[in-house]
């Protein structure tokens, strides 16, 4: 796993005792009829439209990393979450049948003293929201 990140995540990604690949099952959709069998209409939806089922999944599997997250994090460890990764060659040696595909990799374990180091500048309320 290591070998597939970005320089700058290898070392701590190496240290870490505990790393979680997130990944999504482009194939979510044929699994339809077992969590909600009487409601069929959307896997019809989804097999017409193979784009939309795989964007479909990549945005639900982005919003259930955030969850993973704060789960990880109410545990009282840290969580690192990571983009920086050659997500193919991650698929390749984790994910062989082709059916996931990994978006997140995620350093688990305790904080290191300065884990964060100081606060970085943040995007002002006015610049990431518009009210219509």
């Amino acid at each position: 796993l290591v070998d597939t990140l970005a320089n700058g995540n290898k070392a701590k990604t190496a240290a870490a005792p505990l790393v979680a690949v997130l990944s999504y099952d482009t194939a979510w959709a044929e699994q339809w009829d077992n969590f909600l069998p009487e409601y069929n209409a959307p896997k019809a939806m989804y097999d017409a439209a193979p784009d939309l089922a795989a964007s479909t999944g990549n945005n639900n599997a982005h919003l259930q990393a955030g969850y993973f997250i704060l789960a990880v994090r109410s545990l009282g460890l840290a969580a690192g979450p990571m983009t920086g990764a050659d997500f193919s060659a991650i698929d390749a040696a984790f994910f062989p049948g082709g059916d996931q595909k990994s978006f997140l990799v995620v350093n688990i374990g305790q904080p290191g003293e300065d884990a964060w180091g100081a606060a970085k500048p943040k995007f002002t309320y006015e610049d990431v929201v518009r009210t219509v």
